[in-house]
């Protein structure tokens, strides 16, 4: 944990992937599947959900689209991930 400000700092971030995968169990769509809806290999989806590739705004489209979770929240979960990162490292 990271002290500051009387606030709970985890020394972690969860990356936005995480809700992903959940939104994929709750929709019954496979990963292969939400990868040929966003014009991924399962190599780049697999990075996107691990963290190691960004949510972009066309990605987030895509997610819209396929999980029904509004593009403005993917780009947000992603920011506010790569600041905690930023701010862990």
């Amino acid at each position: 944990m990271i002290a500051g400000e009387g606030k709970f700092r985890p020394d972690y971030a969860i990356a936005p992937g995480a809700t992903i995968t959940e939104a994929l169990e709750e929709c019954d769509i496979s990963k292969r599947e939400l990868g040929l809806r966003l014009g991924m290999n399962e190599i780049m989806l697999s990075d996107m959900i691990r963290g190691d590739r960004p949510i972009t705004g066309e990605t987030a489209r895509g997610l819209e689209l396929a999980l029904g979770i509004h593009f403005r929240f993917w780009l947000n979960a992603e920011k506010r991930y790569r600041e905690h990162l930023a701010r862990i490292q």
